[in-house]
């Protein structure tokens, strides 16, 4: 393996066929072969462990969470022991069950430009505007949402959530929960369907993602988001897919002096300083611990092996 990746970062640099391999590995900035071999096993055991039930490998995998064998151990077995992955902790990744004539309950909103969504936020006459946002802050995740009422300055309503350390969760998923905490206030709202109703997020990412047919780490979470947005009041539905105009979801730029996401962005940095809502008065979802997240995990290895390539680095005679 060691060979084959030095024929192949000589082509991608043209270095000398003399040249050091570890002075070639840093210019084409190549992990070296044990590291990328590493990498490539630990992807493979999470993806494994966010596999949903019923598939073949989730019930070997799940298998030898509850009863490790002894003796004999399956490579499966001995990836989960190495990397130390618990996959009754792990979110499940899903193919996205919506039927192909799926249309959202809201329309979306998305600006070309921070400053068209700065101007259109100015505009909005709307007569509840909530801000939401999730954001690691101090190693951890927090998510919050504050709502307001058309001509009052004071916030109505805020709630606050803790999603955990960085290492476990990405910022992603706070700005879900952000957006899921915003549609749980207006659960039993008798003004839902009648008065406009606007939530801003400065996540693009979120916004698409509402759209989005795929699989994917955080999706569960998208999903949530928009159970709740199709049943409010009760029970009853917001305005049909022909008549969305009465529930906007959209985006606004962040950290350009709009009060709204002023703040709510310090609604979320009160998290990190243990300042949470009431668990009852949270949704059903949150109100217990949230999984790992995949995306998280692998980011996280994914550092620690540059930390340990850079170590390496310093110590080769190069």
């Amino acid at each position: 393996m060691g060979k084959i990746q030095q024929i192949a970062t000589k082509a991608i640099t043209g270095g000398l066929w003399a040249s050091q391999n570890d002075l070639l590995d840093a210019h084409a900035r190549v992990l070296l072969v044990n590291l990328m071999l590493e990498h490539i096993c630990h992807v493979a055991i999470v993806q494994a462990a966010t596999l949903p039930v019923g598939h073949p490998t989730c019930d070997m995998v799940q298998g030898y969470s509850r009863m490790p064998a002894k003796s004999h151990l399956t490579p499966l077995q001995k990836l989960m022991e190495c990397f130390k992955v618990k996959p009754q902790h792990y979110e499940t990744i899903m193919p996205d069950p919506r039927p192909p004539t799926y249309k959202r309950s809201f329309t979306t909103t998305i600006a070309e430009l921070k400053e068209e969504s700065i101007k259109d936020k100015g505009k909005d006459d709307t007569d509840i505007r909530i801000y939401t946002d999730g954001s690691g802050y101090e190693g951890n995740v927090g998510a919050a949402a504050v709502m307001f009422r058309k001509g009052v300055k004071e916030s109505e309503k805020t709630l606050r959530f803790h999603l955990g350390p960085l290492t476990k969760h990405t910022t992603f998923e706070g700005k879900a929960v952000g957006s899921i905490l915003s549609a749980w206030m207006l659960q039993g709202q008798t003004e839902v369907g009648k008065l406009a109703a606007t939530s801003y997020t400065n996540s693009q990412a979120f916004i698409k993602s509402t759209g989005a047919r795929k699989a994917g780490s955080g999706q569960y979470l998208v999903r949530e988001y928009l159970r709740l947005m199709e049943v409010m009041n009760d029970g009853a539905n917001i305005p049909s897919p022909e008549n969305t105009v009465k529930f906007t979801l959209k985006w606004v730029a962040a950290h350009k002096g709009v009060a709204g996401n002023e703040r709510v962005d310090k609604e979320v940095k009160r998290v990190a300083q243990g300042e949470l809502s009431p668990q009852e008065e949270l949704p059903p979802l949150l109100q217990k611990r949230l999984p790992i997240s995949a995306m998280a995990v692998k980011q996280e290895f994914t550092e620690k092996q540059k930390v340990t390539w850079v170590e390496m680095w310093k110590t080769s005679p190069c």
